[in-house]
């Protein structure tokens, strides 16, 4: 870096605006080249020293290290410069204000891009521009700087008004040419102001009409005077109205305005004002002051302590309630610090906790202390204490809310312990006055919230009323007597009472109630604590009652349970048990069990018992047509209780042709299920005077019901396991696995072909959830069952588990038994395995999916093979004609990429039909020796390689040895990368037999001997759901960047190219293996290849009908054809190259056609040439078949196949072979 004096080269007035300046040049990385001028002008206006730009090497160091700490915005300067530098701005400018100058001071820094040394760097200036700060801020200065800015806006609409549009500035001009009639003159508006009166640009008429139609009909006048006296005075106004928006919203403006005069007249010619829109400034503002007037309305009146200190905690603002803690007034609060009216004892903990506020290790804190009063009391406080930070975290002062606590401390114990009396009490708590004793009594002062559950009373209507207005009719007045006998003489009352709710109800409590003396020992209050005990009498007067009618139910259910009927085979002498029992225990005239028919429209009398007459009947059948009400009742599946059954409207449908006809009163009904289903009804009848059910005869009823429930289900669980018996033989005998579960889903049959497939034998399994012995996730079974119960029947695969623990896939049949009223009774499964069958799909659809990946690729490759072609034909033309090296070179580089191109097509082709290759007897042995050493020599040293190859005797494979390590080092490198800690590699091989069962159950295996090599590594693993995917193409689960998804894809196309598959194990954390199988092959002798040097041969003028449908193909190989002495017919189609060859057929040598072509293929084209002359040579070319099967098929003129994209030496090389063939 260099000084370096004013360049003479600037003009006077570029120098005399430079004097006193700093001009500096850097390079692109910012290093100062050279200065121009010094600080000395600025320094010494400012009264400072300034630094010299000379003291840093680096312009970023000068304006981070020196500039910072003296400039405002000097930090904008280095991004600035850096963004001029890096060519992201044209330029820049910046003004900055000098810190602690005597008086403001500014500079502006411009930074323009300029050559330096031939590399891009920049030119900074910096000049001290205080005057024309200051001038900016009279008023004379600021208009010529309007009048500049005005007539540039002029010069410049559109610019003005995307500035307009940016700042939110709107502009107007008004002329004065009239000044008699201003509405007449012309006004102007910018597109700025009608966005801001709520118009789109052009909606209206800039007219002083529609100007003042929008303003506020209340500030309309103060526009007219401003106006006017602005026009009187040749001056200017500046004020703020409102506008009326055409969607009726306000709007606030601000608007500046100028008068400009005629300069040779003096006469004004026209008004140019500003108007801008500060309704959010305006909002904010007053939303400012009410803020500040809340806050101080909220300080000086807050009902807690409020004071705002210093750090060192002196007081600068304190509230009246403050104050009034302390018993100091506002003044001689104001600068004393809270430490001086501290209680000694809390300072300490109070300054740790300051200062922990201070070192910002927390923000806030809540602290219990002690306050010396004035009047030298002491009050106990609950202070919370916050810091107020700026924005570098400092602590600025700290606000204290201040609570009186003296007084909560002083009854926190009396508090909690009435708290604990009185809310944790389920009994009622009631507190009186201690007198008048008597009448009208004493008045209530407190209950708790146990009183108004109990009551049902609010406390605002109990308190202050005797409590007498709880008793009543049945309260004992003996027990009142003894109440008052004893509080008079200040016992304790212990008694039973009867009160009575607002609704009227009587409950009974036990009243427990001692009186409260004052210091003197005269009652002051009665405390009674009320605990309700209706339960209990009524359970003991029910208790007394109910005692026999419990006695004869007992014996009625011992009875019937000794009398077999859970045991019997028959119904009828069950029922008539049932019936007698309960008739007596339940002291009824007929009780009637029923069961609905099969068709559930009607229920059938199976037993009727007539306890007057001791008579048995069955038979009757009532229709649900004919009572809907009770049916519909039933089918709720609650119990019917009809205490007047000719009026309750469930039963009240009988009364006519059932119940008067038999004096029947009241009934009890009680709904019988079967499996969860209703399947009938126990019907108890009163006969004589109606009968009200009581709850316990009612849940009697209930118990009974169930009772018969268990009857019938244990009745038809014995039929049907008696008819699973009769068929179990027949069952047994079956293929498929046969089960039957209950509704439960517990299993009730399991026959022997269920005891092969699921390893459980049926003493096993019987009486064992099958959801608990044949899923692991429940789910599934749950669904399919829900349909079972839905639809009747299910059919479909799921997926079951063994005993062993095997997963396994079954085919299901499941049907839902119902029983001969239609009722369901269990399901029935029959499953089939299919486990192996689904596996062979799998294997199926995968072949297939390769196969149609191969055939997208295949057209893939086409299309870009074509592309292909042209450019390396073209290389080698250009070859031919270029003879400058440099080209040349670059013709190499375009050549190699292309062969490149061509490559990675072949690749991609490879992974579905696999790729031809030359096939050689290989010794495997060898092939894993030179495996082993690459691995060693290039894996990481962490990776530890175990080869096995004892057990292969000799083993030889018949395959392309480039392309078969291929594959193996592929595995390799997927099972280092699977080791990223290390690990082991275990490569082996043997010689293995596949037989014909192990071929049937894999799709691609054959049988025969084959050669079994193996990698395995002990890495991460597979997981079981990504398994399916590694062969897909494009399929990785490596890091981006890190694998192309291709490698097993190709591998798998190599290995089915050779007759050979695949099989790979892994697991989680357990590692991989992958295993290939490649048939055997016998020794044969491997004849050494003959190597020609390559040859360019020439043409004798023949006649090449060339036929290709892209025109690039057509055209590049028609040049080199041409070049290298042919002549050329070119056809884009099989239909053009017929039509073209039945006219020129005895001067065509030789026919070159693509395979795949729109209108007629290849393959036709060949054949109907054949026609027309059998002699006819013929090379094919296609980019999706690396062999020539297809063409060679089309017809025996096929002399040659081409495989796309071709070299010139490939295609000059074929033709010149057909056409010299013998």
């Amino acid at each position: 870096m260099k000084s370096a004096p004013p360049d003479s080269t600037l003009s006077a007035h570029e120098q005399q605006r430079l004097a006193g300046s700093l001009v500096m040049m850097v390079d692109r990385h910012g290093i100062i080249q050279t200065v121009h001028g010094g600080w000395d002008h600025l320094g010494a206006a400012c009264g400072q020293k300034l630094p010299s730009p000379e003291s840093s090497r680096s312009c970023f160091d000068f304006f981070t290290k020196h500039c910072a700490p003296l400039f405002e915005g000097a930090a904008d300067w280095s991004h600035a410069l850096k963004q001029v530098l890096d060519h992201e701005s044209p330029g820049a400018r910046v003004e900055s204000c000098l810190f602690g100058a005597r008086e403001g001071r500014w500079i502006e820094i411009t930074i323009v891009p300029l050559p330096v040394h031939d590399c891009a760097g920049a030119l900074i200036t910096c000049i001290d521009v205080t005057a024309r700060k200051q001038d900016e801020v009279e008023w004379r200065n600021l208009e010529m700087q309007r009048k500049k800015v005005e007539e540039r806006l002029y010069q410049s609409e559109a610019t003005m008004a995307i500035a307009q549009r940016i700042s939110h500035f709107g502009s107007w001009e008004l002329d004065l040419e009239d000044m008699d009639d201003l509405g007449n003159n012309a006004l102007r508006w910018s597109d700025e102001i009608f966005r801001i009166f709520g118009h789109e640009v052009g909606a209206i008429e800039a007219s002083n009409e529609n100007f003042f139609r929008a303003v506020h009909p209340e500030d309309r006048g103060l526009i007219s005077i401003a106006v006017n006296e602005a026009i009187r005075t040749h001056g200017r106004y500046s004020l703020d109205h409102r506008i009326i928006l055409p969607n009726g919203e306000i709007r606030h403006i601000h608007e500046d305005a100028q008068i400009f005069l005629d300069e040779q007249t003096g006469r004004p010619m026209r008004m140019v004002g500003t108007a801008h829109d500060i309704t959010e400034r305006k909002l904010a503002e007053e939303a400012f002051k009410t803020r500040e007037f809340r806050f101080r309305h909220a300080f000086a009146n807050a009902s807690v302590g409020f004071a705002i200190t210093d750090m060192r905690g002196t007081v600068l603002h304190i509230n009246a309630y403050f104050c009034q803690i302390t018993g100091y007034s506002e003044n001689e609060m104001i600068g004393r610090s809270f430490a001086s009216i501290t209680h000694p004892d809390d300072v300490a903990r109070k300054q740790e906790l300051n200062q922990r506020l201070i070192d910002g290790k927390i923000n806030d804190f809540i602290v219990e202390k002690r306050y010396l009063c004035k009047n030298g009391e002491v009050a106990w406080v609950e202070n919370s204490v916050s810091v107020i930070r700026d924005e570098s975290g400092a602590a600025l002062n700290t606000v204290v809310l201040c609570k009186d606590i003296t007084e909560s401390l002083r009854n926190q114990k009396q508090l909690r312990l009435l708290e604990t009396c009185v809310a944790h009490l389920n009994d009622i708590v009631l507190i009186t006055e201690a007198e008048p004793l008597h009448e009208p009594g004493p008045r209530i002062l407190f209950v708790n919230d146990a009183f108004t559950r109990h009551t049902g009373y609010t406390r605002q209507e109990t308190v202050g009323r005797s409590p007498r207005f709880l008793q009543g009719l049945e309260t004992g007045r003996a027990t009142l007597d003894r109440m008052h006998a004893a509080l008079a003489e200040g016992r304790p009352v212990k008694e039973e009472l009867i009160n009575y709710k607002k609704d009227g109800s009587a409950f009974w409590v036990e009243i427990d109630m001692v009186a409260i003396t004052d210091p003197h020992g005269r009652p002051t209050h009665f405390v009674a604590v009320q605990r309700d005990i209706t339960a209990r009498k009524e359970a003991e007067d029910l208790l007394r009652k109910s005692n026999l009618r419990f006695e004869r139910q007992h014996v009625a259910l011992a009875r019937m349970i000794g009398g077999g009927v859970m045991q019997a085979l028959h119904l009828e002498p069950a029922f008539r048990l049932i019936t007698e029992e309960i008739a007596h225990a339940m002291d009824v005239e007929r009780v009637s069990i029923w069961r609905y028919d099969q068709t559930r429209s009607s229920i059938v009398c199976q037993m009727l018992f007539e306890a007057g007459a001791i008579r048995h009947s069955s038979g009757l059948e009532l229709h649900g047509t004919d009572y809907p009400a009770y049916f519909r009742a039933m089918a709720q599946h609650e119990i019917i209780s009809a205490d007047d059954a000719r009026r309750d409207p469930r039963t009240c449908e009988f009364t006519d042709r059932y119940l008067s006809p038999l004096g029947i009163t009241s009934m009890l009904d009680a709904p019988l299920h079967v499996g969860g289903v209703l399947a009938g009804v126990l019907c108890l009848e009163q006969v004589g005077p109606p009968r009200t059910w009581s709850p316990e005869e009612k849940s009697f009823a209930t118990s009974l019901a169930h009772f018969i429930s268990l009857v019938l289900a244990q009745w038809e669980r014995r039929q049907v396991e008696d008819m699973l018996r009769q068929q179990a033989s027949l069952l047994d005998k079956a293929n498929d696995a046969i089960l039957v579960r209950d509704l439960d889903h517990s299993i009730t049959y399991w026959n022997k072909s269920a005891e092969a497939l699921y390893g459980w034998t049926a003493e096993e399994a019987l009486g064992r959830k099958v959801s608990e012995l044949l899923y692991t996730d429940a789910a599934q079974f749950e669904k399919r069952t829900e349909e079972v119960l839905a639809e009747g029947e299910w059919a479909g695969e799921i997926q079951q588990v063994t005993k062993a623990g095997a997963d396994v896939t079954v085919e299901g049949r499941w049907t839902l038994v119902r029983d001969a009223e239609g009722r369901p009774k269990c399901i029935l499964a029959i499953n089939t395995n299919v486990t192996e069958q689904k596996r062979l799909e799998d294997q199926i659809l995968r072949s297939q999916r390769m196969e149609s990946i191969g055939t997208l690729a295949g057209g893939i490759a086409h299309d870009l093979n074509n592309v292909l072609t042209p450019i390396m034909m073209s290389v080698d033309l250009l070859n031919l004609r270029i003879k400058d090296a440099a080209c040349r070179e670059t013709l190499d580089t375009i050549a190699s990429s292309a062969r490149r191109g061509a490559d990675m097509l072949n690749q991609v082709l490879s992974f579905a039909r696999g790729m031809e290759g030359q096939k050689t007897p290989l010794k495997v042995s060898r092939l894993l020796q030179d495996l082993a050493r690459i691995v060693g020599d290039t894996f990481p040293k962490n990776i530890q390689l175990r080869l096995h190859d004892e057990l292969l005797a000799d083993g030889i494979v018949s395959g392309d040895p480039t392309q078969i390590h291929q594959v193996l080092l592929n595995l390799c490198v997927n099972a280092r990368d699977a080791m990223p800690a290390g690990g082991t590699l275990t490569i082996s091989a043997a010689n293995v037999l596949i037989d014909a069962q192990y071929a049937t159950m894999n799709i691609e295996a054959r049988e025969g001997p084959h050669i079994m090599i193996s990698i395995e590594d002990d890495g991460v693993g597979i997981a079981q759901a990504v398994l399916p995917k590694i062969f897909d193409p494009f399929f990785t689960t490596k890091e981006t960047g890190k694998g192309t998804g291709l490698g097993l894809s190709t591998s798998l196309a190599i290995m089915k190219s050779h007759g050979g598959f695949f099989r790979v194990y892994s697991e989680l954390g357990e590692g991989s293996c992958f295993r290939v199988y490649l048939p055997a092959h016998p020794v044969q002798a491997v004849a050494r290849p003959v190597v020609e040097e390559p040859v360019l041969p020439r043409g004798n003028h023949e006649l090449v009908l060339l036929v290709d449908d892209e025109a690039a193909v057509r055209e590049i190989t028609r040049q080199t054809l041409e070049a290298y002495g042919y002549r050329v017919l070119l056809a884009a189609d099989g239909a053009e190259a017929v039509a073209l060859y039945s006219k020129h057929q005895n001067d065509i040598a030789l026919v070159l056609t693509d395979m795949r072509m729109p209108v007629m293929d290849g393959t036709t084209t060949i054949q109907v040439l054949m026609k027309m002359n059998p002699e006819v040579c013929i090379i094919a070319a296609s980019g999706i078949n690396a062999n020539n099967s297809v063409a060679k098929a089309a017809g025996t003129g096929v002399r040659q196949f081409l495989p796309k994209p071709y070299t010139a030496e490939t295609i000059l090389r074929a033709l010149h072979n057909a056409l010299n063939e013998p």
